[in-house]
């Protein structure tokens, strides 16, 4: 929310008129689950009435949530139903980094804006600086996610003592 505020406000100027801002969309890339009850690979909120979601607000906002989990585990599935373009984006988020070239050309059909970026992946990753940098990425991913388990492990085992303290305390 605070890059598309950030994003949207930039546009704003002393003597500008409201009905010249451009809409702004925000996007979201996910591999873990979100909304975990609601299904779809694409999300889109926007500003609607919420007795009366055919009224819409504003065009101004909407944000687009784009969740690879499951693509990633294997449920092609989930394409069914999706714009044949955003499908070709869907499967190279997801896929691009792991397949060659020739495969991801005939999973998104040779879509042009797809190949180019399936292109700009493949230069990318053979920058040894880049690929340096990504390393890098991963490495503090691991770690990240590591001491987010570690952290949690601590709360629990703090939450069970003081948990036994006060029972200790209520039977005294």
């Amino acid at each position: 929310m605070f890059g598309w505020v950030d994003t949207f406000s930039a546009q704003l100027h002393a003597g500008n008129e409201y009905r010249k801002l451009k809409s702004v969309y925000c996007i979201v890339i996910t591999e873990f689950r979100i909304f975990g009850k609601v299904d779809g690979v694409h999300l889109v909120f926007e500003l609607r009435e919420r007795n009366h979601p055919e009224f819409v607000l504003s065009n101004h906002l909407q944000m687009h949530f784009l969740r690879l989990y499951e693509l990633l585990q294997g449920r092609l599935d989930v394409l069914k139903g999706v714009s044949p373009e955003l499908r070709h984006w869907l499967n190279f988020l997801a896929f691009g980094g792991l397949k060659g070239e020739e495969e991801m050309s005939q999973i998104v059909e040779n879509d042009p804006l797809v190949m180019e970026a399936v292109a700009e992946l493949q230069r990318f990753s053979s920058d040894p600086q880049m690929r340096e940098l990504e390393r890098w990425r991963k490495l503090w991913k691991l770690e990240y996610y590591s001491g987010l388990e570690a952290a949690k492990e601590e709360g629990e085992a703090i939450g069970e003592a003081r948990g036994m303290e006060k029972g200790m305390e209520i039977r005294h």
